[in-house]
């Protein structure tokens, strides 16, 4: 069995003898010391030099009288990429000269009272944890509410547990969540100890109402060690499943545009034909590595590696089909009635049944296409996913839109009513469709763009592969429709580039902003 690394140290100083302890322990931290000191044989000589050092003797009788809580408290390491970051923002790390100057600080301050070196360090670290909960998004934070096991919100919120059942519990416990960065110090001090009563009494200014809501019949809000262990562990779960779900997706999204690079873009990427494509993929997989190593408890650490939000502020995937692809649906759709039949028929749309119906009386020019198997089971979903983007399962009744009352669930069925496609109804359906692109930081859950965003909807990536191997199959057995949607969106690119020049040419006059607001209209 491999020993970590304070194992081997606590054996090698278990070996030497006392007096060559003490140039050891000295350059050691606190957070060092009980890292080491939870492996030192009972009665050995690594426990006779700790007891006895001059460096750390003082601190010896608060080690033993709280071992498991201070381990617990060293612990309390989340992974930032190679590195470790500590959610307590090093409430433990102190040399000796720094234990000693606190102690000496606070028995001034106290005047005479008892100071405890333990509460003092638990109230920091659960302070430092509350702190950095600002930091945490309402995506975060509904992820971890919906994902956090119920023996973890036991330890946490305990008073949650009252309620009838695990989804209620859950909703009570992110409103107790979502209030915590809003919590201060307690007005009405009398269950308060010496330490909490001077600080109050010098910090007037952040005294605020006592919070029954978040913390019912508790005298304070600090958290104990086991809260604390309890929220740290949840989070680094939950926020570990986030980073590879959104990791796994920018993966798939580049290895999809490697196959279908001509009928993929970037959402705002002109419809012109790029020449240039193996960089897409190189950059999706780039992000994929960074975002995997996103905590977003503690942003300031890591700048870098949230550049991949900008690729999850769509309600869709971050590449989109071009134009013409979705010409050519609408064409083919038109002309083969069996196709059209085969989409209808497993859709759950509400206008199914009648488009059904219209179907089977429109007149057809091609109605002995023979339709692949895979291709059967494709169209569904691609007609489906015309109609509306898909959202969260757990919003979802019956197929129908939620009807909630949370500012969560309302921005949720706002994105669900965007609409994916606009099709002008004046001129015909296959030269006039046009995908949709929206930019929802505004209504995305956590709507400041700084905010962490969620993975894309699990069905929105189905759809997207199930479109363009649609359109695949279109192109080869229907080429002549293929070719008039390319050379449409081709004809439609030398209007728009020709209208430019044009509005260049006359810039500032009266006929220039006649096409202009001409073209505002269309």
């Amino acid at each position: 069995m491999t020993l970590t690394k304070d194992q081997r140290i606590a054996n090698h100083l278990e070996k030497l003898p006392v007096e060559l302890h003490e140039p050891i322990l000295s350059q050691l931290t606190l957070r060092d010391i009980i890292a080491v000191a939870q492996y030192a044989p009972k009665g050995g000589r690594l426990e006779s030099a700790l007891e006895i050092s001059p460096a750390w003797g003082k601190a010896w009788p608060t080690y033993c009288k709280h071992k498991q809580d201070l381990q617990t408290l060293v612990s309390l390491m989340m992974p930032i990429g190679s590195r470790l970051y500590d959610p307590t923002n090093n409430a433990l790390n102190l040399t000796p000269g720094q234990f000693s100057r606190r102690i000496a600080r606070h028995n001034i301050m106290s005047d005479g009272r008892d100071y405890s070196f333990f509460d003092a360090t638990v109230m920091k670290a659960s302070r430092n944890i509350q702190k950095q909960l600002r930091n945490l998004s309402t995506v975060t934070l509904g992820f971890i509410c919906d994902e956090i096991p119920l023996e973890s919100v036991a330890i946490i919120c305990p008073w949650v547990m009252a309620e009838a059942d695990e989804q209620s519990i859950r909703q009570k416990f992110l409103k107790t969540m979502a209030a915590n960065c809003k919590c201060g110090l307690l007005s009405d001090n009398s269950a308060l100890g010496p330490l909490q009563t001077s600080f109050i009494a010098q910090h007037k200014n952040l005294v605020s109402r006592l919070c029954e809501f978040k913390h019912p019949k508790k005298s304070t809000p600090d958290w104990t060690v086991p809260q604390m262990k309890a929220f740290v562990d949840a989070y680094t779960t939950v926020q570990k499943d986030l980073n590879t779900r959104k990791a796994q997706q920018l993966q798939a999204l580049g290895a999809m545009y490697k196959i279908h690079h001509d009928r993929l873009k970037k959402p705002l990427a002109p419809q012109s034909p790029r020449k240039n494509t193996a960089h897409i993929p190189q950059q999706l997989d780039f992000v994929a590595e960074h975002v995997l190593r996103i905590v977003d408890i503690e942003r300031s650490l890591q700048p870098r590696s949230r550049q991949g939000i900008s690729r999850f502020r769509y309600p869709h995937a971050s590449l989109v089909p071009y134009d013409w692809c979705l010409n050519l649906w609408y064409d083919v759709m038109q002309s083969n009635r069996s196709v059209l039949v085969a989409a209808l028929v497993g859709a759950r749309t509400g206008d199914v049944e009648e488009g059904l119906q219209e179907a089977m009386e429109r007149p057809t020019v091609d109605d002995d296409v023979k339709l692949p198997e895979d291709i059967t089971t494709l169209l569904p979903i691609t007609y489906q996913g015309l109609k509306r983007f898909f959202y969260s399962n757990k919003f979802e009744k019956d197929g129908n839109l939620p009807q909630e009352d949370s500012m969560e669930d309302k921005l949720r069925v706002a994105v669900s009513k965007l609409p994916r496609v606009m099709v002008d109804p004046d001129q015909n359906l296959g030269i006039s469709a046009k995908f949709v692109i929206h930019e929802t930081e505004a209504l995305a859950i956590g709507a400041n763009k700084t905010d962490y965003m969620p993975p894309f909807e699990p069905r929105e990536m189905e759809w997207l592969m199930a479109f363009v191997k649609c359109i695949e199959w279109m192109e080869e057995e229907f080429p002549e429709a293929a070719q008039r949607a390319k050379q449409s969106a081709a004809k439609r690119l030398e209007d728009e580039a020709h209208l430019q020049e044009e509005l260049a040419s006359m810039e500032g006059t009266a006929r220039a902003r006649e096409i202009v607001k001409a073209s505002c209209l269309m």
